[in-house]
């Protein structure tokens, strides 16, 4: 479990413990007498994602392979993050919660995951290739806090086994026969999130759930004191799911008075997401599509807003936020002759550095403290392209980073509860698409179009 991994799962559990912490200064009287969220419950619903997959490679070439006579030893290491997938998902689950201590919930569940989230390639009507997370079966354990008596915040851990289909499709450009190759494998993985799920009914809840699987490493190839190339997996998810509760869960049965959602609102927070960029268009060597060049990291936010609420449990706002993040992708190759002890280097990374959104929202309060909504608007994102090169012998290229401000529409869905009357929290998905770029040189015309999910949790005061 790499760095990155660890900061991700402690940033997740710490702003959990923390909405856990400020609970105890809500209503405890508000809690329908009837509500008891123990008891078996089932589920269907959907969802979107994104995958990246990094490679890792050394390669050692000995004495004489290679006609460089200078080179008596050659070592090469290779890590690339990464090759990139998007798309939707269905799930079923069922599970079993226990409700203790009046608010406090431990839960076990089970569900299978149909879904498209791929990697596609094709190259005019020469060869087609496609990567594709086609089902998941996943085993996940939960903790929360009930609020309001109605809805639950939770966060979940456990297990994921994924089954990947590839398929590699190659014509013979004189015969025109087709040779098809399918590699199918499982990949096996831990996953970790949170969500909200809410009480639309005596026992009826609608939940929206994030999730973050790291897979396995998977050998590529392995061929002892030559290669070694290994590939490691993430999928990040959102899902809506409609659950039946064999138990009264209890919707809020009590009233909105004490609701008060108008006003200004500021905050800081952060999160993690993935990228991806796509590309089609028309080389010498023929035309074709790929999507796409990946890529994963966090960033931090800071907002502000203002909400109106329109009698009892309508909200409408707008607002603005500012974020600087680390999701890149990035290419590292370096090459040492062992013998003489020359190197050479090759550092490359296409980030997104910042961005600003300009967003509206529209919500229905659940319960006084409880809002869920939709969100919407414009973004605005610098990404940068760098490269370094060295090739041991004296010759250095450093492009200073190349960035360019590139505008997109975003859309997502969130929770925001309110933790006292001047603290709420909010979690929240987006996924942003942006224009499409015309990328053209000699003998190139492209047409590449990036694409970005996030999700983040924000700590705001209102005013």
């Amino acid at each position: 479990m790499n760095f990155r991994l660890r900061l991700w799962g402690r940033f997740v559990g710490t702003t959990a413990l923390t909405a856990l912490a400020f609970t105890p200064t809500l209503a405890a009287d508000v809690l329908p007498a009837s509500a008891n969220w123990t008891g078996f419950h089932v589920g269907a619903g959907a969802g979107y994602g994104m995958a990246d997959h990094a490679i890792d490679a050394s390669v050692f070439v000995p004495p004489d392979v290679l006609p460089i006579s200078d080179l008596d030893f050659l070592s090469i290491l290779l890590s690339y993050d990464g090759v990139g997938g998007k798309g939707a998902l269905g799930t079923v689950e069922a599970g079993f919660d226990y409700q203790f201590n009046n608010d406090m919930l431990l839960g076990i569940q089970a569900d299978i995951t149909r879904s498209n989230i791929g990697t596609h390639a094709d190259v005019d009507d020469v060869a087609s290739y496609s990567l594709i997370a086609s089902q998941s079966f996943s085993v996940m354990a939960r903790a929360g806090r009930v609020f309001d008596g109605s809805t639950l915040a939770f966060v979940t851990g456990g297990w994921t086994r994924t089954r990947m289909d590839g398929d590699l499709s190659v014509a013979d450009e004189f015969t025109g026969l087709v040779d098809n190759s399918s590699y199918d494998f499982d990949l096996d993985g831990i996953s970790f999130g949170g969500g909200v799920e809410t009480a639309l009914a005596s026992n009826v809840t609608a939940k929206i759930e994030y999730r973050y699987t790291r897979f396995n490493p998977l050998t590529l190839v392995d061929i002892p004191g030559f290669v070694l190339a290994e590939s490691t997996s993430d999928i990040q998810t959102v899902r809506a799911v409609l659950s039946y509760h064999m138990g009264q869960v209890g919707s809020y049965d009590g009233g909105f008075d004490t609701a008060d959602w108008t006003g200004f609102h500021a905050g800081i927070g952060g999160g993690g997401g993935m990228a991806l960029h796509a590309f089609s268009g028309d080389t010498e060597f023929g035309g074709g599509e790929f999507s796409g060049i990946g890529g994963k990291g966090f960033f931090g936010t800071v907002e502000a807003g203002a909400d109106v609420q329109l009698g009892e449990r309508l909200v409408l706002g707008v607002g603005g936020d500012y974020n600087r993040s680390n999701i890149a992708t990035r290419l590292d190759v370096s090459a040492v002759d062992e013998f003489l002890g020359l190197g050479a280097s090759l550092n490359a990374e296409l980030a997104t550095k910042e961005s600003f959104s300009l967003l509206a929202r529209a919500g229905i309060l659940s319960s006084p403290n409880v809002l869920w909504y939709g969100t919407g608007g414009w973004t605005r994102s610098k990404i940068a392209a760098t490269l370094d090169a060295d090739d041991g012998l004296g010759t250095v290229i450093s492009e200073a980073p190349e960035a360019e401000w590139v505008d997109g529409v975003t859309a997502g869905a969130g929770v925001e509860i309110k933790l006292t009357d001047r603290v709420s929290l909010k979690s929240e998905y987006r996924l942003s698409r942006y224009k499409p770029e015309e990328l053209f040189a000699e003998g190139v015309e492209i047409s590449s179009r990036s694409f970005e999910q996030s999700v983040r949790t924000v700590l705001s005061f209102r005013f």
